[in-house]
C-alpha cells in the first residue's frame, strides 16, 4: 500500500509537470510609499541618513537629518502586513524628536526579541563627528539611557573627545571610536575606542568605563598608527592616518552577535620603509579573562603577509601602500563558516583605490582560542565541523584581490572616480550593496546583489557578477534619478525589500506585489501570453557569448504553443561590468516579440539558448512542449551568430521560425546548456517501455540537420536501465561545472544532477560529461544521502540565476523533493537542500546537511513543493496550500541569529497573492530588479 501510495505521487507530480494546463485571466508595477511625516510622494520632510534592521523582529528602523520632528528615529514593521504602510514615529517625550541622527546600530543578544538601538546624534544641526555622548534606547523608544561625554585615549589629565566617529553594539556595551582633544583627527595620538555599559532596564545613565582595564572609568583604548595591531609587530616603521580626502575621520565599526568581536576598518598609509607593514582592521572584544577589558587583536599574523605586489586586502607590506577601508560586516554562510565582507582595498602610491571592490575574507572561528578566534583564518586550511578554525600565519594562506573566493560579485562595480557606494547589506549567503550615482554609461545605480557559490566542503568558492534583481529599476516615483537608492534592507523572514532613495533621499518605498501597468513588461505579458506561463528563461549580463558581442538582454516567457521574445535591458559596453539602460517600454516590436509554434505543440514548459560564442553561427533558441523539442532558427535550418542578436524587430527574431525536431521523440520535460552541449530530458512511451526518461547529449553544429543527425545525438542517461535501474522518472537536471587537478576553472568540464524518483544521481565522467558518447560512460552514481526512506523522491533541482561561463560556472544547486516524515509511504512533506561540488569524480556534497535551519533537532513539515528561488538571502518556494493549489511562501533560512524556527509564510498578507490559488513559476528577470512570478491570474511582479 505504501508503495502505491508513493506511486500515486510521482504520477501526480508528473502528470503535473507535463500537461497541466489552466487559463489565466489577464491581470495588470509600482513600488508602496511607507509614509511618515512627508506629503507624497515622500515619507519624511528631512532626507533619510541611517538604518538598523533587526532580524528577528522585524523591524527597521530609519534615522533622518535633524528637523523631522517625531519622526527623527522611524519604525517599519517589515513582518506586520497592515496596510496602508506607514512609519511608527517617536513617543512625544523621546530626547531624539527632532534630532539628526548620525549612527546608528542595532544592540542585541543573538535570537533576543527585546532588542535596543546604539544612537549618536549630531553634534550641531550639520556638524558631523562633533557629538561626544551616545545613547541607549528601547525598540519602542520609550527608555533611553544617555552617557556621559566621553574621554580620549590620554589619561592625563583626561578630556573630552573631539568626537564620536562610529558606533557598534552588544547588548552589554557601546562601542565609540573616539577623536581625540582638540579637535584632532581620528588616528592622531589620544584616538581610541570608548567604551560605556548598558543599564538594565534602560532608564539610567551608560556607565562609562576604562577601556584598558574594564573597570568604571572614562578612558578610551588607544588606536593610532603605532599599535602593533596596525603597523605589525615586525614592521619598522609606524602606520598613518589619512589626513585628507572623502575618507578623514570615517571608521568602518562592526559588531558581530555570533562570534562575539568588534571590527575596526581603518584609512591609513603604510611608513616610508620597504618593509613597512599596515593592517587596516582590528578585531576587538572585551575579555573576560581579563575584567572585560578591551583586548585588540590583529586581523592577521606578521608571518601571513606576502608582501611586494601581492594585495591581500587588509593588510600589505611596502611603501607607499594606501587602505581605504571603508565598510565592514560579517557573512555567515550557510554552510557554517564565516566571512569578514570588507568594502575597500589597498593601492600603491597615491592612486585612488577602485572604488567598487567588495571582499570576503574567511575567518577564524574557534572560540576556544580567543586570540585567533575572528581574524583572518588560513584559506587553504580544510574545514573542521563547517568551520575555518587555523588563522592564517604563512605567505600564501590569505586570499588576495584577484581570488575567486574573495572578490564579491565577481569584479568591480562601476562607480566614478572618488563615488563610494551608498549602503551594503549582508544575510545569508548574500552581499546587497546599493547606489546613489547617476545611471549613465560609466555608471551603475540602484540595488545590487551577488551570490556565493560553494565547493563541497562548505568553503565560498565563487561569487556571481553584480546583478540589479532586488529593486525595481524605477523604484523611485517623481524623482530626478527613480533608479538610485541610498539605504537598503532586506527581511529574510518575509522577503520584505525596503530601499531608501528619491529626491534627498526622503522616499522610502517596499517592494510589493502587484499587477502592471501600461506601457511595462508585466502589462504586455499579461496582454499577449497564451493560457498560463509555465517557462521563463533569463538572458542576463554574464549569459556566455554576450560579453564582448551584443549589448541586448533579453528575457522569455513560454505560452501555449508560443515563445514571448522581450528585451529588457541594453547595456553601454559589452562587458560583464557595463550599466545597463533598463527598457521600461514594452509596446515598441524593438522590445517585445510573441511567436506562435507549430500547431499542436502545446504548452511551452522549457526554455533555452545555445549560449555559444562568437564567430560560430550554432546560436539557438530551445522550446521543449509535450509535443517534442522545437527549435527557433532561420528556415533553411541554420543557426545564428551571437553578433547578430540586436533589437527584437531584426533579424535573426524576425525572420527565424520554430521548428520541430523529429529525432527527439516523445515530452520534453527539461533542456539545459552553460554553452558546451546542450543536455535534453524527453519522456516518451510505447507498448514495449510505457514510461521511458531520457536524456541526450547533444553537441552544438552550425544547422538543425547537422545537430540533430541521430550520429550527434547521445542517450546518456535511461530510466530503468544499468545503474538507474531503480530510477522510474526522471524529473529536472541540472549543471555542476567541475575542475579537475590541473585544469583551470573555466566551465569548459561539467557533470549532470538527475532528480529521481530514487535520490538524486550525478554524472561522474572523467573529464565531464560534456564528452560523454553512452550512459556507461557517464557513469552516473547516486549521491550519498539523497535516498533515505524519509527523503528520496526528488521532483526538481532550483539554479543560481546568473551562475554562467566563464565568469562564474555553477557549482551549487538546490535539489527538492518529497520526504515522507512518518514513515508510511504517504509522501506528504517536502525538503529543499543544498548541493556544492567541483571535482568531475566527486564528491558533490549537501552543504549544510539541513539547509533550512542550523537549529539543532529541528525540522520544518513543508508541503509539496513544485519550484524553488533562492538569492541567497530570500527563499521563495511554490508550495501545495489546502488541497486547493500552489501558492508562494518564503521558507526563511532560521539561522542563529534569528533565534528561533519560524513557520512557513505563505504571504497571504499579500492583497495580490492573497487572491490567487495557482503559482507556476517564481524568477527574476536581468536588470530590471523584478522578481515575476506566473499565476492562475497571470504574471504578477514584486515591484
Amino acid at each position: 500500500m505504501a508503495f502505491l501510495r508513493g506511486t500515486l505521487m510521482i504520477h501526480t507530480l508528473f502528470y503535473y509537470m507535463i500537461s497541466t494546463l489552466i487559463m489565466c485571466a489577464h491581470t495588470l508595477s509600482a513600488t508602496t510609499l511607507i509614509t511618515g511625516n512627508g506629503t507624497v510622494p515622500n515619507s519624511f520632510i528631512q532626507p533619510a541618513r541611517v538604518r538598523a534592521f533587526d532580524p528577528v523582529t522585524g523591524n527597521l528602523f530609519i534615522g533622518t537629518a535633524p528637523g523631522n520632528g517625531a519622526y527623527a528615529l522611524s519604525l517599519f514593521a517589515m513582518r506586520a502586513g497592515i496596510f496602508p504602510l506607514s512609519f511608527s514615529p517617536l513617543p512625544a517625550a523621546s530626547p531624539l524628536v527632532n534630532q539628526g541622527i548620525q549612527f546608528l546600530a542595532l544592540s542585541a543578544a543573538p535570537g533576543s526579541t527585546n532588542a535596543n538601538l546604539a544612537v549618536v546624534i549630531y553634534g550641531g544641526y550639520n556638524a558631523l563627528f562633533n557629538q561626544t555622548s551616545a545613547l541607549v534606547t528601547n525598540t519602542a523608544r520609550t527608555l533611553t539611557s544617555v552617557s556621559p561625554q566621553f574621554n580620549d585615549a590620554i589619561s592625563a589629565p583626561p578630556a573630552v573627545t573631539s568626537g564620536i566617529v562610529g558606533i557598534a553594539a552588544s547588548d552589554t556595551y557601546v562601542f565609540a571610536p573616539v577623536r581625540p582633544r582638540g579637535g584632532a583627527n581620528f588616528g592622531a595620538l589620544g584616538s581610541g575606542l570608548a567604551v560605556a555599559q548598558i543599564p538594565s532596564p534602560l532608564g539610567t545613565p551608560l556607565v562609562t568605563l576604562d577601556a584598558n582595564t574594564g573597570f568604571i572609568g572614562n578612558l578610551a583604548k588607544p588606536i593610532n598608527g603605532t599599535i602593533t595591531q596596525i603597523r605589525g609587530d615586525t614592521g619598522p616603521a609606524p602606520a598613518t592616518f589619512l589626513a585628507t580626502g572623502p575618507n578623514v575621520n570615517q571608521v568602518a565599526t562592526y559588531w558581530d552577535p555570533l562570534l562575539q568581536r568588534l571590527y575596526l576598518g581603518f584609512n591609513i598609509q603604510t611608513g616610508a620603509n620597504p618593509a613597512a607593514i599596515g593592517k587596516s582592521v582590528i578585531v576587538a572584544y572585551p575579555d573576560p579573562d581579563a575584567d572585560n577589558a578591551i583586548t585588540f587583536s590583529p586581523i592577521a599574523a606578521d608571518t601571513a603577509i606576502t608582501g611586494g605586489a601581492v594585495d591581500e586586502i587588509v593588510v600589505g607590506r611596502g611603501t607607499p601602500i594606501t587602505f581605504r577601508t571603508r565598510n565592514l560586516n560579517v557573512l555567515h554562510a550557510s554552510t557554517g563558516p564565516s566571512y569578514l565582507i570588507v568594502y575597500g582595498n589597498q593601492t600603491v602610491g597615491t592612486t585612488l583605490a577602485l572604488q567598487g571592490n567588495i571582499f570576503a575574507l574567511p575567518l577564524v572561528d574557534n572560540p576556544a582560542d580567543p586570540t585567533v578566534h575572528g581574524t583572518l583564518a588560513n584559506a587553504q586550511a580544510p574545514l573542521q565541523n563547517f568551520k575555518f578554525v587555523v588563522p592564517a600565519t604563512a605567505p600564501g594562506q590569505l586570499l588576495t584581490d584577484v581570488s575567486a573566493a574573495a572578490l564579491v560579485g565577481a569584479g568591480e562595480f562601476s562607480l566614478p572616480t572618488r563615488a563610494i557606494l551608498s549602503d551594503i547589506f549582508v544575510w545569508g549567503d548574500t552581499v546587497y550593496i546599493v547606489s546613489s550615482e547617476s545611471q549613465n554609461s560609466t555608471t551603475e545605480s540602484g540595488v545590487f546583489y551577488s551570490q556565493a557559490q560553494f565547493d563541497a566542503q562548505g568553503k565560498i568558492l565563487r561569487w556571481t557578477p553584480w546583478t540589479k534583481r532586488a529593486f525595481p529599476a524605477n523604484g523611485f516615483v517623481n524623482a530626478q534619478n527613480p533608479e538610485a537608492a541610498s539605504l537598503f534592507t532586506v527581511d529574510p523572514v518575509s522577503a520584505t525589500v525596503v530601499a531608501v532613495g528619491g529626491n534627498n533621499n526622503q522616499q522610502v518605498r517596499v517592494a510589493t506585489w502587484s499587477p502592471g501597468v501600461s506601457p511595462g513588461l508585466i502589462y504586455y505579458l499579461n496582454q499577449n501570453v497564451r493560457g498560463c506561463s509555465h517557462a521563463v528563461l533569463d538572458l542576463d549580463q554574464s549569459t556566455r557569448g554576450f560579453e564582448g558581442n551584443t549589448l541586448s538582454r533579453y528575457a522569455l516567457f513560454g505560452g501555449d504553443r508560443q515563445v514571448i521574445f522581450t528585451r529588457v535591458s541594453q547595456a553601454y559596453q559589452p562587458t560583464i561590468t557595463s550599466p545597463q539602460e533598463v527598457i521600461l517600454d514594452f509596446s515598441s516590436s524593438a522590445n517585445f516579440l510573441p511567436t506562435l509554434l507549430p500547431q499542436g505543440a502545446g504548452p511551452v514548459y522549457a526554455l533555452e539558448y545555445s549560449r555559444q560564442l562568437t564567430g560560430t553561427t550554432s546560436n539557438y533558441f530551445f522550446a521543449g512542449t509535450p509535443a517534442g523539442l522545437y527549435v527557433f532558427a532561420a528556415p533553411s535550418g541554420a543557426g545564428f551568430d551571437v553578433n547578430n542578436l540586436s533589437t527584437l524587430s531584426s533579424s535573426p527574431f524576425t525572420t527565424n521560425i520554430w521548428t520541430r525536431v523529429m529525432n527527439i521523440p516523445g515530452a520534453v520535460i527539461d533542456i539545459k546548456t552553460t554553452g558546451n552541449v546542450l543536455y535534453v530530458l524527453s519522456y516518451s512511451s510505447t507498448s514495449l517501455q510505457p514510461m521511458a526518461l531520457t536524456v541526450y547529449r547533444i553537441p552544438f553544429a552550425p544547422t538543425i540537420a547537422q545537430m540533430f543527425a541521430p550520429a550527434n545525438i547521445y542517450t546518456i542517461a535511461q530510466s530503468r536501465v544499468g545503474s538507474l535501474s531503480e530510477a522510474i522518472f526522471f524529473y529536472k537536471i541540472a549543471i555542476i561545472s567541475t575542475t579537475d587537478s590541473g585544469q583551470l576553472p573555466d566551465g569548459s568540464q561539467e557533470q549532470l544532477v538527475l532528480a529521481t524518483n530514487n535520490g538524486l544521481y550525478k554524472s561522474s565522467t572523467l573529464g565531464g560529461v560534456q564528452a560523454a558518447i553512452n550512459q556507461v560512460a557517464a557513469n552516473w552514481t547516486l549521491i550519498p544521502g539523497s535516498r533515505r526512506v524519509t527523503a528520496s523522491l526528488y521532483n526538481g533541482i532550483s539554479i543560481i540565476d546568473n551562475a554562467s561561463i566563464p565568469i562564474s560556472p555553477p557549482s551549487t544547486v538546490f535539489p527538492f523533493g518529497l520526504t515522507d516524515s512518518g514513515n508510511c509511504g504517504l509522501y506528504n512533506t517536502s525538503v529543499v537542500r543544498q548541493l556544492a561540488g567541483t571535482a568531475s569524480t566527486g564528491p558533490f556534497n549537501f552543504v549544510p546537511l539541513n539547509f533550512i535551519t542550523d537549529i539543532p533537532n529541528i525540522t520544518i513539515d513543508i508541503p509539496t513543493i513544485y519550484d524553488f528561488w533562492t538569492d541567497g538571502t530570500r527563499r521563495y518556494a511554490i508550495i501545495s496550500y489546502q488541497c486547493t493549489g500552489r501558492r508562494l511562501a518564503v521558507i526563511p533560512y532560521a539561522g542563529s541569529l534569528l533565534g528561533y524556527n519560524p513557520a512557513i509564510s505563505f504571504l497571504a498578507l499579500d492583497p495580490l497573492l492573497d487572491t490567487t490559488s495557482d503559482v507556476f513559476w517564481i524568477r527574476p528577470i536581468g536588470a530590471t530588479g523584478l522578481l515575476l512570478a506566473s499565476t492562475n491570474r497571470g504574471i504578477i511582479g514584486q515591484s
